[in-house]
């Protein structure tokens, strides 16, 4: 029994190790994010002309007077005291 599991271990040892490797490889040679590009050409003589294309600006993130709606926030309202007296058995 302590064989089959000693095996089990390195089994598994192994197999993690090699498919970490090979998931690296892979990462590692794919393509990278292409960007979006349009080609015109004019004829045959003349180069192309290539535009890439650029994301759009993100809008600017909001302030929080602008989350609340610019509401005044109202304060908590106070405790009520409370008046303990200390007893003496």
């Amino acid at each position: 029994m302590k064989l089959v599991k000693l095996g089990l271990r390195i089994y598994i040892a192994v197999s993690t190790v090699i498919g970490f490797l090979v998931g690296w490889i892979l990462l590692a040679h794919s393509g990278k994010p292409a960007a979006t590009i349009a080609a015109q050409s004019a004829g045959p003589d003349t180069p192309a002309i290539v535009q890439i294309a650029t994301p759009a600006p993100l809008p600017p993130i909001p302030s929080l007077d602008d989350l609340v709606g610019g509401a005044q926030i109202q304060p908590l309202p106070a405790m009520p005291q409370i008046q303990v007296q200390p007893s003496i058995f």
